[in-house]
């Protein structure tokens, strides 16, 4: 694996700073991550990496409200 993309949703900032964390592990194992916040995701450059890992906080047992949206896009 070379290239990857962890997307995150995010309210308080705590998700980010697990991304962020996973992100940084895996640049120790040599793999080029980028990290991006759900409402900046360019659908159009995801084909670009080899792994995509999305992570999000949870709201009244469902997804947050920005990542169910975009995920509609």
């Amino acid at each position: 694996m070379k290239k990857a993309i962890i997307i995150y949703g995010t309210v308080y900032g705590n998700t980010e700073n697990v991304a962020k964390a996973l992100a940084s592990g895996m640049q120790e194992q040599g793999v080029q991550v980028d990290t991006v916040n759900v409402q900046k995701v360019e659908i159009n450059k995801l084909k670009n990496y080899d792994l995509l890992a999305i992570g999000g906080p949870t709201h009244a047992f469902g997804i947050s409200k920005p990542v169910k949206a975009s995920s509609k896009n």
